[in-house]
């Protein structure tokens, strides 16, 4: 994590490794520091748990609040426990977001006998095998072998056991969904692509969006049967000063 200082107020920036960002909140002298500290939204009900944040204050007063769509309300205000509750606090403020999305390139995969990806199975077919790259994100990897089987990409262990689908098949998915990767890097996953070094790739829409923009061989799509939403989250710490934090996120 870096730290920046504005107006005597110090902000956390977090990145895509958000173990890191957790890492940083048990560090006492790091969160002592932070009025403001960014993660992603997997790690909030655990930070919440763990008792790494403060709830907002107030944010009925805010224009921010009322501008932001149900689903961004919904996964930020949760219980004690971390976890979804309409009942419950609002805990951060979303502040960039995107989906996971596939890009690949139609003029190698399309004209070299393979097809056109419109769903996650298709990452499975015989001419993407070991051309194919994901972000260096285990839990894509996984969630994307669960979709390929049709189930949620963040299915619980509960909901496998209730599914037709066994471990060992999930297992034998994830496998099989591995050999057809080249490359895990969530820095040159599309230097690969558009390198031709694979031809296709599954990432965040802030990386792949840019990248199809460029180039005219590469096509985007968001698969059939689902993605996964993300957001990047703006929280204060437990220790934080919440006039500083106030301040900081509402401008004011």
């Amino acid at each position: 994590m870096l730290e920046a200082h504005e107006q005597a107020c110090c902000i956390a920036f977090g990145s895509k490794q958000q173990r890191q960002c957790l890492h940083c909140y048990r560090k006492k002298k790091s969160a002592s520091r932070a009025d403001v500290v960014t993660i992603g939204d997997s790690w909030l009900g655990s930070a919440i748990k763990a008792g790494y944040l403060q709830p907002l204050q107030d944010v009925d007063s805010f224009r921010w609040w009322d501008c932001m769509a149900p689903h961004w309300r919904r996964l930020v205000t949760r219980n004690l426990s971390g976890q979804a509750d309409p009942t419950g606090q609002v805990w951060a403020v979303p502040y960039r977001w995107g989906c996971t999305l596939v890009a690949f390139n139609t003029d190698k995969l399309c004209r070299r006998g393979g097809v056109a990806i419109h769903d996650w199975s298709d990452l499975l077919q015989p001419r993407l095998k070991g051309r194919l790259a994901f972000s260096d994100s285990p839990r894509e990897l996984v969630g994307v072998a669960l979709k390929t089987l049709g189930l949620p990409y963040n299915c619980t262990y509960s909901q496998l056991c209730k599914s037709d689908v066994s471990l060992q098949q999930l297992q034998q998915q994830l496998q099989q969904l591995r050999d057809q990767v080249r490359l895990f890097s969530s820095r040159d996953h599309t230097r690969a692509l558009a390198a031709n070094d694979v031809w296709a790739i599954v990432g965040s829409s802030l990386d792949l969006i840019p990248l199809a923009s460029r180039s005219s061989n590469i096509s985007i799509t968001a698969p059939v049967s689902g993605t996964v939403l993300w957001a990047d989250l703006w929280t204060v710490p437990a220790h934080a000063s919440g006039m500083h934090a106030r301040r900081e996120l509402t401008h004011e």
